[in-house]
């Protein structure tokens, strides 16, 4: 075979969503945050298998220490409600510190697993949230977690 027949390596994804026809599309026909998630789960795992090449368990499998910003940052709010649960079932053994101000992330993390950061008098004050948030109404996280009114101002 001559060297101008390789075709050029592609990545193909196969997509079954929900109440659609199962799909095989390239990796530019998938949405941004598809692309945005598969590349931070793929860079996870290209990591985790570099630095544990000399163990014989599953690289995702290892334990490692993971921080992320902004974890939802532009997701649908959909995708916000499940993005760190389904990082915590694909990296097991991963403590996954995640920054986020979505109240539909929260209600999917138990309160004894989140820290809320804020200021008071010019310093930086660490508590915890002091009414449940998994199974929570995003609503209710917005007001009684994150201070956000219920209501506009008039």
């Amino acid at each position: 075979m001559a060297l101008t027949q390789v075709q050029p390596l592609r990545f193909v994804v196969d997509l079954e969503i929900e109440g659609a026809k199962k799909e095989i599309l390239s990796l530019e026909q998938l949405s941004g945050g598809y692309r945005v998630m598969l590349s931070l789960v793929m860079d996870l795992a290209r990591r985790m298998a570099l630095a544990n090449e000399h163990r014989s368990e599953q690289a995702i499998e290892s334990e490692a220490i993971v921080l992320i910003d902004e974890i939802d940052l532009h997701l649908h709010p959909k995708w916000q409600q499940r993005v760190l649960v389904d990082l915590i079932n694909t990296f097991p053994n991963t403590q996954f510190i995640v920054t986020t101000h979505s109240a539909p992330g929260l209600t999917t993390i138990k309160s004894e697993n989140i820290v809320l950061l804020y200021y008071k008098e010019g310093k930086l004050i660490a508590s915890s949230p002091t009414s449940n948030t998994y199974g929570a109404q995003a609503g209710r996280v917005l007001n009684e977690i994150m201070g956000v009114e219920q209501r506009p101002p008039a």
